[in-house]
């Protein structure tokens, strides 16, 4: 594994971890440095587990590839847990969502 590839899975890695810390506290009630300390545990926990899971229930063997998809999977679950949850998120998602392909959109047409 090169460092690139290295760098991918830690920040996806994290990322599991510090949505997951958003699913179970809101903004309010912890502050950064408890963030980063849950989202780290939080990471370890869940991503082992899930490989673990994988490993006894499918037979998937571990490798880079299968850790990956079981961190991006958890930040997808969270995310979307996340935009659901809350409506002030979601507009603000659709709405750069809309911006985004409208302005691509916009572009297309032009030319």
């Amino acid at each position: 594994m090169d460092v690139f590839q290295g760098l991918i899975f830690f920040t996806l890695f994290l990322l599991a971890g510090l949505l997951w810390s958003f699913v179970f506290f809101s903004k309010k009630e912890i502050d950064w440095v408890e963030r980063v300390a849950i989202s780290f545990g939080l990471s370890i926990g869940m991503v082992t587990l899930g490989i673990f899971w994988l490993m006894w229930l499918f037979h998937v063997r571990l490798n880079p590839l299968s850790a990956c998809l079981v961190a991006g999977g958890l930040v997808v679950i969270a995310g979307a847990f996340l935009v659901v949850r809350s409506p002030d998120l979601r507009k603000d998602w659709v709405d750069r969502l809309k911006d985004s392909f409208g302005s691509s959109a916009n572009r297309h047409s032009r030319q």
